[in-house]
């Protein structure tokens, strides 16, 4: 094998670094060429002494453009109970037995006669 003598290594090398620099020098040149507008440079100045008036947005409301309707009335009239038997069928259906448990367990304490003894049925299902 041929040994290099120090000179014929770092001259490719020496070359690779100059080459490097000019590339860097090249787009250092063209950055400052392209001047990037900042937010600083786009936003209007307020006149000294006015105070900035915010824009308003859509979501800016006033409570009583919203009126005295309730927005959830369309939940007035379900079954809590009979909605969480549907949601603890769901659960088992998914294989989450905690989860259809639990929710059971509210129904036994809160639904009606019929809807307790669904919940009782499920939970003996469960074991």
């Amino acid at each position: 094998m041929d040994e290099l003598s120090d000179s014929e290594e770092t001259q490719p090398l020496e070359e690779e670094i100059a080459e490097a620099e000019e590339q860097q020098e090249s787009v250092e040149s063209t950055d400052a060429e392209e001047e990037i507008p900042t937010a600083e440079q786009e936003e209007p100045e307020a006149e000294v002494g006015e105070p900035e008036q915010p824009q308003p947005s859509a979501l800016d409301l006033d409570e009583g453009d919203l009126g005295d309707d309730d927005d959830f009335d369309f939940l007035a009239g379900t079954d809590e109970a009979a909605t969480k038997l549907d949601l603890a069928r769901a659960y088992v259906e998914m294989g989450d037995s905690d989860g259809a448990r639990d929710i059971l367990e509210e129904v036994a304490l809160e639904g009606n006669d019929e809807q307790k003894a669904e919940a009782q049925e499920l939970l003996k299902n469960l074991s």
